[in-house]
């Protein structure tokens, strides 16, 4: 049975994933604001979002550190708490150079969030003995969207960027400040070792073999993880450009193509716990994979409005469970706090190779061919989530056997195949005793 410990820690993670979801997407509508104020051009503005990503890969590594050596709970709350307050500084930043500077300790600050947070979630989870990361990313695009929404009533509303963003931090601190003390207690001890066990014990570390084999899970887990990525990110990066200048669809439907991703991806994760359960992982992500290719085939073949929209809600909801489902995989294996460190680093790639795969095919051929490259990575996806465990997707201890005349009935030595169990037709009647051994009126035969 769940302990309230595990039950206020669940609360708690789930919140602080909503909330690092708004406190990510409130500033995206003020974008313009900023790059006019900065006087940056366009491909300025690409560059200062490049430092984005480039703070994560960067901070990747130190990241899975400070989290090995302080556990996952202050990591998670600090870093939610500085996301905001950097959100802030961009009101007062100004140029290029500076923009990049906010951009790339934000992608930094993201690092140290994304790892600490799926470790204090995977703790959660080994808690239920059952799925609870999608609900968790699930309120990250919940907490994304209504930050959205926020942020763009407030651009809407004329509320100064140096109050808005400010007020907006300071209710962050608050929130965190009051949601720290429910998180699972930090394990001082390294989560890389194993439970009882200690560095300077003299133990035998994994063989050649092993570590190999632990390489070699970890490269496909990223694969997937970033196949996911790659769709996800292609209705944000280039859902504004097709419905314009594709498809011709009125200004205020510029955003469209985000919002549905994004509301799909958490209508699918709100599901995806339970389906995961019940199906296995590696069944959801592989039929996901298959619908987000041929919803953006589809409307690559017949482009429309409601094509375009349909296919980014699509796209949305295929890889809703991805990302999750790796990261799951990676906290079981050996050094699981490094594992996620990796994985969240090769996660990455996707969105860097997504805006340069199909703006460089964009260019030479056309938009709408460059967006097949949807469907031959989601292809890639249904190939690798062959790793992803089956029904079901978390293992449960089954409960000892029963002692008694039953179990003994049933039992087997060693190497002597199964135990046969009674039929009906001999049910009851005493055990057949071998010929060798009966005895007969003159003697032992």
């Amino acid at each position: 049975m769940v302990g309230v410990v595990a039950r206020r820690a669940r609360v708690a993670v789930t919140v602080l994933f909503a909330v690092n979801g708004a406190a990510y997407a409130v500033v995206v509508p003020w974008y313009p604001q900023v790059q006019d104020a900065g006087q940056v051009s366009a491909a300025g503005w690409g560059v200062a979002l490049a430092g984005y990503p480039v703070g994560t890969l960067a901070a990747g590594l130190p990241a899975g550190w400070l989290v090995r050596r302080c556990g996952s709970a202050w990591p998670l709350c600090i870093g939610i708490v500085a996301l905001a307050a950097v959100n802030a500084t961009f009101a007062l930043v100004d140029g290029l150079w500076g923009l990049l500077l906010v951009f790339g300790v934000l992608g930094c600050l993201d690092a140290v969030i994304e790892v600490s947070a799926s470790v204090q979630a995977l703790a959660v989870q080994a808690r239920y003995r059952r799925w609870l990361l999608n609900s968790c990313h699930a309120a990250w695009s919940v907490g994304a969207i209504g930050g959205g929404l926020l942020g763009a009533v407030a651009v809407g509303g004329g509320l100064p960027l140096r109050v808005f963003l400010p007020a907006v931090a300071a209710g962050v601190a608050v929130l965190v400040a009051a949601l720290r003390p429910l998180l699972l207690p930090d394990d001082h001890r390294s989560p890389d070792a194993p439970p009882g066990s200690s560095r300077a014990g003299g133990e035998v570390g994994p063989s050649a073999g092993e570590r190999l084999r632990r390489y070699r899970v970890l490269l496909v887990l990223g694969g997937i993880a970033a196949c996911g990525a790659f769709v996800e990110d292609v209705p944000a990066s280039w859902g504004a450009i097709w419905l314009d200048d594709g498809v011709h669809a009125a200004a205020g439907l510029a955003g469209g193509a985000v919002v549905a991703a994004q509301a799909a991806m958490a209508a699918g994760r709100a599901v995806g716990d339970r389906l995961s359960d019940r199906f296995g992982s590696r069944l959801v992500v592989r039929a996901g994979a298959l619908l987000a290719a041929g919803g953006m085939t589809s409307a690559v073949a017949w482009p429309s409005v409601t094509s375009v929209l349909a296919a980014s809600a699509v796209c949305g909801l295929g890889v809703a469970v991805v990302i999750p489902a790796a990261v799951d995989q990676a906290g079981t294996l050996s050094q699981a706090a490094s594992a996620v460190t990796v994985l969240s680093m090769m996660q990455r790639i996707g969105p860097l190779a997504s805006p340069l795969a199909i703006g460089v095919l964009a260019e030479h051929v056309s938009l709408r061919a460059a967006l097949l490259t949807v469907p031959a990575v989601a292809a890639g996806l249904w190939v690798l989530a062959r790793l992803l465990p089956g029904p079901p997707a978390l293992r449960r201890t089954p409960p000892p056997p029963v002692p008694g005349p039953a179990a003994a009935d049933t039992a087997r030595a060693p190497g002597t195949g199964p135990a046969r169990l009674p039929s009906p037709r001999t049910r009851g009647r005493p055990p057949a005793v071998p010929a060798d051994r009966r005895r007969h009126p003159g003697g032992e035969r």
